[in-house]
């Protein structure tokens, strides 16, 4: 059986066998990686994932069949509050409609506005 070993005040430390019997592992490692939350705290630096527009251009290279985006990560994006821009017709030669693109919260442009965008996704270079 593979024993790891864990990190902990710079001292090395072997971790038990099973994971049930670990007190080093549920006191030391779960308690790094927990974050506390603070009512006082200053609001985090950055831009606010509203304001970022992510722009899906069309591909233009020969054959090129792919696009960067498909609905299933579009909505992905949006989920946390991105803007996805997607140009029309983008994920066409992929068997994605715009609908199908609209469906998951994506807007629809022309492809001016898509080069607009803060962040361009595309598979092939321009």
């Amino acid at each position: 059986m593979l024993r790891i070993a864990a990190l902990r005040g710079g001292k090395r430390h072997a971790l038990p066998r099973t994971i049930s019997d670990s007190k080093v592992l549920n006191q030391s490692l779960f308690r790094t990686f927990s974050a506390k939350v603070d009512g006082d705290a200053a609001p985090p630096k950055g831009t606010p994932y509203s304001k970022i527009k992510i722009g899906v251009p069309k591909e233009t290279f020969p054959l090129e069949k792919r696009v960067s985006a498909t609905p299933e990560t579009v909505s992905k994006l949006t989920a946390p509050g991105f803007s996805v821009l997607i140009e029309s017709g983008a994920g066409a030669a992929s068997h994605f409609s715009d609908k199908d693109y609209e469906a998951a919260g994506a807007k629809i442009v022309a492809a001016d506005d898509v080069w607009k965008s803060d962040l361009v996704m595309k598979v092939n270079r321009i």
